[in-house]
């Protein structure tokens, strides 16, 4: 029969430590632990550890949504790679992707650190902070309540202090390497959340300017680059050309930003006066 839940995720947690220590390569996407939420350890990211990296797998990140129609809990979430030299960074620059259900990372060492020699950490994707955002504990009837059914429920997770988390930037998806037991890098590429790559995700249309595009190929885009980062074959890494035929506008930095909305609101007024007064100059 079927493991119960704490005895398939012990075995699981097994199997990657295992698969650690004979130095391979890892492809891990997390799912949010009903063990974490009652504060016990999840054994399915405990090989993070040695990777310099943890995942607060208890509490998955929520997004409050306030609208016409009323309050809502957002459970995926999108996400933008940055600007970055790593290899996976330079095939997802730009590229939205969907994360459900993400479960943020936190790096615990850093290169250099006792133990840690050349351990080397990269965020693949990074939540903004905000604060509509925020790790929640109790999801578990959200989890189990059909999304065409959440907009009824009248008791949507509310942020508790006392219970949940706040303060981002969150880490979502994360590349990590660290020295092999063959004089070769081990690798890790980890992505908080397990259902990033189903086809309802990656598969997912949206149409712009009559064109019928990928919603989110910065899904398919990550699964790729990372699988040819594990295999060490980093030359083969590239944005497909499928990816970078879609038409995207970056991030705009929030300095940026302001100083745009800025131009906006009081220069257009000032420039009205300036080409006013002219035209009165001229015509006298």
């Amino acid at each position: 029969g079927q493991l119960p839940g704490p005895e398939r995720a012990a075995k699981l947690g097994a199997a990657l430590t295992a698969l650690a220590d004979a130095g391979k390569p890892l492809l891990i996407s997390i799912n949010p632990s009903v063990i974490a939420t009652y504060g016990q350890p999840d054994p399915t990211v405990s090989v993070l550890e040695r990777f310099g990296l943890s995942a607060d797998s208890g509490k998955p990140l929520l997004r409050e949504q306030i609208s016409a129609q009323g309050r809502s809990v957002e459970t995926d979430q999108s996400v933008v790679a940055g600007e970055g030299s790593h290899p996976i960074l330079r095939a997802v620059r730009g590229l939205p992707a969907l994360v459900p259900w993400p479960i943020p990372l936190k790096a615990k060492g850093a290169e250099g650190a006792p133990g840690r020699e050349g351990l080397r950490v990269t965020a693949l994707a990074t939540i903004a902070d905000d604060a509509s955002t925020w790790g929640e504990s109790q999801w578990v009837r959200l989890w189990q309540t059909p999304r065409a059914q959440r907009g009824a429920s009248p008791d949507l997770p509310v942020f508790d202090a006392n219970r949940d988390v706040r303060g981002g930037p969150w880490m979502v998806a994360a590349a990590a390497e660290i020295p092999g037991p063959r004089g070769t890098p081990q690798r890790l590429v980890v992505v908080g959340s397990n259902s990033w790559f189903i086809d309802q995700v990656t598969q997912r249309r949206a149409e712009v300017d009559g064109r019928v595009i990928d919603a989110n190929p910065g899904n398919i885009e990550l699964f790729e680059s990372s699988v040819l980062w594990l295999a060490g074959q980093d030359e083969l890494i590239a944005q497909s050309p499928e990816a970078a035929s879609i038409a995207l506008i970056g991030a705009i930095a929030p300095e940026r930003l302001s100083m745009i909305r800025w131009v906006i609101v009081a220069g257009l007024p000032v420039l009205v006066l300036v080409v006013g007064g002219l035209y009165r100059a001229v015509r006298g």
